[in-house]
């Protein structure tokens, strides 16, 4: 049995629909898609779900013509699967496919859909039947195929099974809200690699009295949330278990894991009309709530480390709209994908015409959280059309730029939303390309708190914010900057003026001992075009100090090849020198205590490394310095001469300022600065050695016999 395959219709759409939202929330690009064979009354958009491959979108009410030699057959009803092109970036979603049962008489046949990579799953509105379809890719292209008729397990005639349906992976949900009287029942199905099965049968454990259970389903991996959103309202996280059995699926099953409430809210709020999960995290959709409506978010723990019945799903985040009126229907659908999740108000009126100030033509919004916090970090608000009764956000999907191959790009957002209202109710879907203020590459450095989104590097910036969004969405914190010295790679300029591109740590780890001017953040090697042995990069950066300002920020990097100039108040070190970190701790970047410090190797010590250095660099007087010996130059003359080696001199044997230029290497001797000198004291070790009649062995700090 097949889906209805055809030739590939163009969907008509109103292009160049662009809707701003306000503030620095960025831009969505929004197009309205129409169907090619749409007709009045089909409901377009009454569901749609959405992977990284196609987008799916129900269409219950629309009249399929009978099949040839069964023209009594009446079959209304029906699904389009539109693939998104394989080309990375594209965003246009072409027709694939129209499926529908080939042989069945059927009504309100995908009021609700579901899909993952392979296939789709489709709910009848008057239940008894659920339909899983499959998409086999050939050598011609992509063919679905109907793969199995899920049947209602209770054989009740009356029942709703069907209502609401999810699909992933080996498993398959289907709810009949109509089982023992209204209080409802979920089905849960495995497929064997053969066919799909009864895996189990899910009615909640509730001190409560909720009825109509599986008014919504959400399914992913090893967790379904299950909502039942009449009388005492509420939704049910159930986790899988394999029955100590991985390899043996006859003996799986699932068990309830959590009963979630909305906090502070009366009962009747209408609380999981809709659900999402994913991962440890869950929505909840309660149209009824204050305000216009809400949606809940919670989080729970990590199935592999905490057991079913230890598993606590706290409220973490509550959406809303304080400027809806009753009768918006936030939360009549949602969605979530990573960070960013999708929130349906089909009832929203806020802007309908004069005249009809009860239009619903609803809304959409998308909320951006905190990957870490689940705090809102920015909002938007998307009224695409404001024809009466559209009903936009009756169903709603969205999927990360992250999470679509080709694209991975965390700082986009796709949104679908259907509006079955539309146009006589012949519906229609809104579907949305948003795009993050800043994104990659951004404005500032990378491997620090930069105050914008995003950083100048394109290759940092991505790997920060896919696993940070927020770090593109806001702002590139100094979170964002410790995130991007452990994922980045970066220009690293050793002594000999070579480049290599590779992580900060490990440029300051293994190039300490040949000089590094270690790594500008987003400077790329670039060669030595002027063939003076330096690589072009490592030389025309410098680096500007104020150290009488104290802290890290009395460093920061220029490129006078671009125009830059040092801050009022900072004076320029030779070219090829760059701010390097305070790996001495004593809150001023080091490259700024180089010079009559004494540090020529820029590793807050000043010993013999340092007069090797200084050695090299010692050319004459009027000898003009080589690039990478600007430090030399301690009276700043332009040359390497005995007053330079004077001045050196002193530095090298001045008192200490920190602990570290005390450090001789002797594990048992503890040698710290205090009072400008270096005090010693015998270490824990050698203490330890002592009460044995032990000496201490100073390179290793081990005890030797006496």
């Amino acid at each position: 049995m097949r889906g209805r395959q055809h030739r590939r219709l163009v969907w008509t759409s109103a292009l160049g629909l662009v809707v701003l939202t306000s503030g620095a929330h960025g831009q969505c690009a929004v197009d309205e898609l129409f169907a090619p064979d749409g007709q009045p009354f089909d409901q377009l958009g009454a569901a749609v779900a959405v992977t990284p491959g196609f987008l799916v979108v129900g269409a219950p009410n629309h009249v399929v013509p009978p099949p040839p030699g069964n023209p009594d057959l009446q079959r209304r009803g029906q699904v389009y699967v539109l693939a998104r092109p394989s080309e990375p970036g594209g965003d246009e979603w072409i027709d694939e496919a129209v499926l529908f049962p080939a042989s069945t008489a059927t009504f309100f046949f995908g009021s609700d859909v579901d899909a993952d990579s392979t296939r789709v799953i489709a709910g009848v509105g008057t239940g008894r039947h659920a339909y899983i379809f499959r998409r086999d890719t050939t050598p011609k292209g992509s063919a679905w195929v109907q793969e199995r008729r899920l049947d209602d397990p209770s054989g009740d005639c009356c029942s709703n099974f069907g209502l609401a349906v999810a699909v992933d992976g080996v498993h398959a949900a289907v709810a009949d809200t109509a089982f023992d009287a209204g209080g409802g029942i979920v089905y849960v199905f495995h497929f064997t690699g053969d066919d799909w099965v009864l895996e189990d049968s899910l009615t909640p454990t509730s001190t409560a009295s909720p009825a109509n259970f599986g008014q919504s389903l959400a399914l992913d991996g090893q967790r379904l949330i299950v909502g039942a959103n009449i009388r005492d309202d509420r939704a049910f996280v159930f986790r899988h278990n394999d029955g100590g059995t991985p390899s043996v699926h006859s003996d799986d099953f699932w068990e309830q894991e959590a009963e979630l409430a909305a906090p502070g809210q009366p009962g009747f709020i209408q609380f999981g009309i809709s659900v999402a999960i994913q991962g440890n995290r869950a929505v909840i959709g309660a149209p009824a709530a204050d305000n216009g409506g809400a949606a809940f978010v919670y989080e729970g723990p990590d199935p592999m480390a905490v057991p079913v019945t230890s598993a606590v799903w706290p409220h973490r985040t509550t959406l809303g709209d304080p400027e809806l009126l009753p009768g918006a229907g936030f939360g009549w659908s949602v969605a979530m994908d990573r960070d960013r999740i999708a929130v349906g108000a089909n009832g929203d009126s806020s802007q309908c015409p004069p005249g009809s100030p009860q239009c619903a033509h609803g809304a959409v919004y998308h909320y951006q959280l905190d990957s870490q916090t689940l705090e809102i970090l920015a909002v938007h608000r998307e009224v695409p059309a404001t024809t009466r009764f559209a009903a936009t956000g009756t169903s709603v999907a969205g999927i990360s730029g992250a999470s679509i191959p080709g694209v991975d790009d965390p700082t986009r957002w796709l949104w679908f939303a259907g509006a079955p209202g539309r146009s006589s109710d012949r519906g229609s879907v809104f579907a949305a390309t948003c795009q993050t203020p800043g994104g990659c590459p951004g404005d500032g450095a990378c491997l620090v708190e930069n105050g914008t989104p995003g950083c100048q590097d394109t290759v940092c910036c991505t790997r920060v914010c896919k696993s940070r969004p927020e770090c593109c969405g806001t702002e590139w914190d100094m979170a964002c900057g410790d995130l991007a010295i452990e994922l980045c790679d970066t220009a690293c300029c050793d002594f000999t003026g070579g480049c290599s591109r590779r992580p900060l740590q490990e440029c300051v780890t293994a190039l300490v001992a040949s000089r590094p001017a270690n790594g500008r953040d987003a400077v790329l090697c670039g060669g030595d075009g002027n063939g003076n042995g330096v690589d072009d990069a490592c030389e025309r950066i410098q680096a500007c100090c104020d150290p009488s300002s104290g802290g890290l920020e009395s460093c920061a990097d220029i490129d006078p090849s671009r125009g830059e100039t040092c801050p009022a108040g900072f004076s320029p070190q030779r070219l090829g020198s760059f701010c390097i970190g305070d790996r001495d701790e004593d809150q001023v970047d080091d490259i700024c205590r180089v010079g009559l410090d004494g540090d020529m190797t820029g590793d807050g010590i000043v010993g013999p490394a340092d007069v090797a250095a200084f050695t090299d660099c010692l050319a004459g007087p009027g000898t003009p310095l080589d690039t990478l010996c600007g430090t030399a130059d301690a009276d700043a003359d332009g040359d390497g001469d005995l007053l330079d080696a004077a001045l050196f001199q002193i530095t090298y044997f001045a008192k200490c300022r920190t602990d570290k230029e005390c450090d001789d290497g002797d594990l048992c001797t503890a040698r710290t600065c205090h009072n400008t000198t270096c005090v010693s004291t015998p270490t824990l070790a050698a203490f330890l050695c002592g009460l044995d009649g032990a000496s201490c062995d100073p390179p290793t700090g081990d005890c030797l016999p006496p």
